[in-house]
């Protein structure tokens, strides 16, 4: 009886051990494949931008950014596929992605990482480049677009000159009051 339990638990040890590495080689084999895929589809997708107008300025570009988290700054770095010159001059990323379902903006990865490339690039807009469709979509986000150095002083522009508008409003308010009192400022 125990050679036959020691026999089965040899077996099963060795089919353990085999599906073990067929998993891990089949698994490697895939990730190769996904990678020479994007590989050839991020140069299919330089094509189609300089055909489409582009200028490729950069590729495979790093940004950093800092995200705040219960009071302590944290450094995030993302890196982009390309980044590009339109005709006006702009900058904008360009995330290429293959597939099916990668290069669609429904899919949340892929619309989250636009959406953290246009922050860290502070780029005007994003390009998702479907490598396998042969498209170039220009995503937009509902971010403001100027510099975020101009943000500030436009909202204290706007707040000094609502003040001095209900300023002038309330002397002119008060002058009349007065003068239907018979009274005047001396």
């Amino acid at each position: 009886m125990w050679p036959w339990i020691a026999a089965s638990l040899a077996g099963l040890v060795g089919f353990e051990l085999i599906r073990h590495w067929v998993t891990k080689t089949i698994r490697g084999l895939r990730h190769r494949w996904i990678a020479r895929r994007a590989l050839r589809g991020e140069a299919h997708a330089e094509d189609l931008l300089i055909d489409a107008g582009y200028t490729i300025v950069g590729r495979q570009v790093e940004r950093g950014y800092i995200v705040r988290i219960d009071g302590r700054s944290t450094r995030v770095v993302v890196r982009a596929d390309l980044l590009v010159q339109d005709a006006r001059g702009r900058t904008l990323v360009a995330e290429v992605k293959t597939g099916r379902e990668a290069p669609r903006i429904e899919n949340s990865a892929t619309r989250r990482q636009l959406l953290e490339y246009r922050v860290a690039f502070d780029a005007p807009g994003v390009l998702l480049v479907d490598a396998g469709a042969d498209t170039i979509s220009d995503v937009r986000f509902p971010i403001a677009t100027e510099p975020p150095s101009a943000r500030p002083l436009a909202a204290w522009t706007q707040v000094l000159a609502l003040g001095a508008a209900l300023g002038f409003v309330g002397a002119v308010g008060l002058v009349m009051a007065l003068g239907r009192l018979g009274l005047s400022l001396p």
